[in-house]
């Protein structure tokens, strides 16, 4: 093991490309720095076998060991909701910060979103929470930001998936490509009942685009969350015209592989969170679909207006003004590129050991 810093990390860990995009870029940026992923099944980590700063701890472990460890990284994008009238893993996160406080050491959330949350207490309850025990929170929307701008140390930056633009290459565009970003929004309670107008309108989006000439692709961010399953029962119906054209792509935990297989797409509709920020990257023709405040609040911080439509809206939703609409989206991220490196700014400085405590 190198010697170097140990940082306790928690994340996300479901087999979640836009969950597992954040980890790439985190140990790919801070390449000697090891990383101990703290409560997490192994066997749902093999997209980050090629690593060797990567570890893993149980809670217990860490409790006992926590003296050997130099900070604390929180670290993916919806972290903060509110389920029923829990916290949401809060008390996790205390003990965890509490005890490195006790030694000194410093916690960092890095790349999230605050809420959907539906009792005042929870918000208040984080609030102090980033006061007195966090040193540096970058939140990837300013409506979370604006939530806790009073307090010291909280942050904005763009999401820290636009980093990956400065390693992506110019992808060769499949001519007439079409991807469909697809999810099971039935697991969603608020979003059930919408699930029959989803199917149906993109039914038609694909008959409409094959009839085209076009080459559709339907893509699975997540199948622990059912991706796949909707991909296939779209592929079956018996509504879907030359099916045996349309295409599955599929994220398997190899991420590199994906991500090639995504930027050759010309045109995408994309409903998963990072589905669209991808899109943007690679310049491809958008129309996002919105399936909670998350995306709509990050389509409001672009500085070029975006059309969209809510999945509460998709039935009313003409086919044919949907692939204008994607048409004319397109969005030069330069400048979101470049401003999304400060998400990072606050630990780069930690790991180089020229941090000043901000307390």
């Amino acid at each position: 093991m190198k010697n170097n810093k140990k940082i306790i990390l928690r994340a996300y860990i479901n087999n979640n490309l836009g969950d597992d995009l954040f980890l790439k870029i985190l140990f790919e940026r801070y390449s000697n720095t090891n990383f101990f992923l703290l409560d997490v099944n192994k066997e749902d980590c093999k997209a980050f076998d090629m690593y060797n700063n990567v570890y893993y701890i149980s809670m217990r472990d860490f409790i006992k060991k926590h003296r050997e460890f130099d900070g604390y990284v929180d670290i993916g994008g919806s972290i903060f909701i509110q389920q029923g009238k829990g916290l949401g893993g809060f008390k996790k996160r205390l003990l965890t910060s509490l005890l490195l406080k006790y030694q000194r050491k410093k916690t960092f959330i890095l790349g999230a979103n605050f809420g959907p949350y539906n009792k005042k207490y929870f918000q208040w309850v984080y609030k102090l929470y980033f006061k007195y025990l966090v040193e540096d929170v970058c939140f990837r929307d300013k409506k979370s930001y604006s939530l806790f701008n009073t307090v010291k140390g909280v942050r904005y930056a763009p999401d820290i998936v636009f980093q990956l633009a400065e390693k992506s290459t110019s992808n060769k565009k499949i001519k007439n490509s079409l991807g469909i970003s697809i999810m099971d929004i039935a697991r969603i309670s608020e979003l059930e009942r919408y699930k029959e107008d989803y199917l149906n309108k993109m039914i038609s989006l694909i008959n409409y685009a094959l009839g085209e000439g076009w080459q559709v692709h339907l893509i699975s961010f997540c199948n622990n969350q059912g991706d796949n399953e909707v991909i296939y029962d779209l592929v079956s119906h018996p509504d879907i015209k030359s099916k045996e054209k349309v295409k599955i792509l599929e994220y398997d935990n190899n991420i590199d592989k994906f991500l090639e297989k995504y930027g050759e797409l010309e045109n995408v509709v994309s409903l998963r969170f990072h589905s669209l920020i991808l899109s943007l990257i690679y310049n491809q023709s958008i129309f996002p679909l919105t399936y909670s405040n998350k995306t709509i609040n990050v389509i409001e911080d672009l500085d070029y207006p975006v059309k969209f439509s809510r999945i509460q809206d998709i039935k009313n939703k003409s086919i044919k003004f949907l692939v204008e609409e994607m048409k004319e989206n397109k969005v030069n991220v330069n400048k979101l590129v470049e401003d999304s490196k400060e998400q990072f700014q606050m630990f780069d400085l930690f790991i180089k050991d020229n941090y000043e405590h901000k307390r």
